[in-house]
């Protein structure tokens, strides 16, 4: 027996050390369902709450509106009622349209941003032909208080024509939004909240459009 002393063994592993395989970087944080910092099911379920919390008082501010035409409509003489520009009925099935585009975004991963682009351009195309029915009104002597209908109508298209500028914006945001990168885990709910957002007022069109052409 010689006097060596026998080397000693390597430290095994302690608590809570990590294992890895000879030329890989461990990496923190990354990209799994379940991995720190990934975005999880309850992400998803608040970016939906908070469009439809959003979405709500939206709704209320329409819903008066149409009370108060209810009502007034209800008046027995001088609502002062006339037929609605054709191109009211295109803009319509432009809208519709649009929606659907809209709704083939968020269902489709291969071709988003181009359905959301054809979403994007059909909105614009809707608004021009909004500015168009009221210019063809106007040429015909009806303006914002020549009648109580004619109120109405232009609060009701003006009001849905504001707010629908607020989802183009939305849209345009989808349309935009990397699809790599630090902010790339995010697309999943702006997405889906632009195109709830456009549904909502493609409804409310739906609405205020059945109230203005046979609700009088």
């Amino acid at each position: 027996m010689n006097g060596a002393a026998a080397p000693l063994p390597a430290p095994g592993p302690g608590p809570g050390t990590q294992h890895s395989e000879p030329g890989k970087v461990l990496r923190f944080g990354g990209g799994g369902p379940g991995a720190p910092g990934a975005p999880g099911p309850g992400a998803d379920a608040a970016a939906r709450l908070g469009i439809w919390l959003f979405i709500a008082p939206l709704a209320m501010f329409f819903l008066s509106i149409v009370s108060a035409y209810l009502v007034r409509s209800g008046i027995a003489g001088g609502f002062g009622s006339f037929p609605l520009p054709r191109i009211v009925w295109f803009n319509t099935a432009v809208l519709l349209t649009s929606g659907a585009a809209a709704e083939t975004a968020r269902r489709t991963s291969r071709g988003a941003r181009r359905w959301l682009a054809a979403a994007l351009l059909l909105g614009l195309v809707f608004l021009a032909g909004q500015l168009a029915a009221w210019r063809q009104l106007m040429t015909q002597g009806i303006g914002v208080g020549t009648t109580p209908f004619g109120s109405y109508f232009y609060l009701m298209t003006g009001a849905h024509a504001l707010h629908l500028l607020g989802g183009l914006i939305a849209l345009t945001a989808a349309a935009a939004w990397p699809a790599a990168g630090p902010a790339a885990d995010r697309r999943g709910r702006v997405v889906p909240g632009a195109v709830i957002y456009w549904h909502f007022m493609n409804a409310v069109w739906i609405g205020l459009l059945f109230l203005l052409a046979y609700w009088r």
